[in-house]
């Protein structure tokens, strides 16, 4: 009840799903702190609801939505640099689940654990990886903002005028 509610609060709130059937958990080392970390390896949006007498749940989904954590393989390059998991970005939902897992074992460093049986449901955001693809697919244009500037270059290129307006 709690993971539908959830959902649909954000839904109403971003338009944006948050419910997702998570598809195999990946164990893996963090870089900082020496702990593990885990994350979904494959997520697809799913919809829960409840029928009219209130007993019975329905989950619905398009599997063609079904798709790689990216989330997680992005970050973990920027933890690892030169790994590379952009193979497994074409998954689309003609590929067979047992396939994909193949591929990812094949290109795997060892370094990452997948439990390919373990699925689940979970309320995800992926908020902040729209804003990093962002970021990334705009630097060189957000570069030209004095406050951006400032933050990349560490040091204040503002002017003092207070008569100019910063550029956006």
């Amino acid at each position: 009840k709690k993971l539908v509610k959830v959902s649909n609060s954000a839904m109403d709130e971003t338009g944006a799903p948050t419910l997702y059937l998570c598809m195999g958990i990946l164990t893996y080392n963090r870089k900082k702190g020496h702990t593990k970390g885990h994350a979904p390896f494959m997520v697809l949006p799913i919809k829960i609801t409840k029928d009219k007498m209130g007993v019975y749940y329905t989950l619905s989904y398009d599997y063609d939505d079904v798709m790689i954590n990216q989330t997680f393989f992005e970050y973990y390059k920027q933890e690892h640099p030169g790994v590379d998991f952009s193979e497994l970005y074409q998954v689309n939902a003609s590929d067979k689940y047992m396939d994909i897992v193949h591929t990812f074992k094949a290109n795997n460093t060892e370094d990452i654990q997948l439990d390919e049986d373990s699925f689940f449901v979970a309320n995800l955001t992926f908020a902040h990886y729209i804003m990093w693809q962002d970021v990334r697919r705009r630097k060189e244009e957000l570069k030209k903002n004095k406050v951006i500037q400032s933050i990349l270059e560490n040091r204040n290129v503002l002017d003092d005028s207070a008569d100019e307006p910063i550029e956006s």
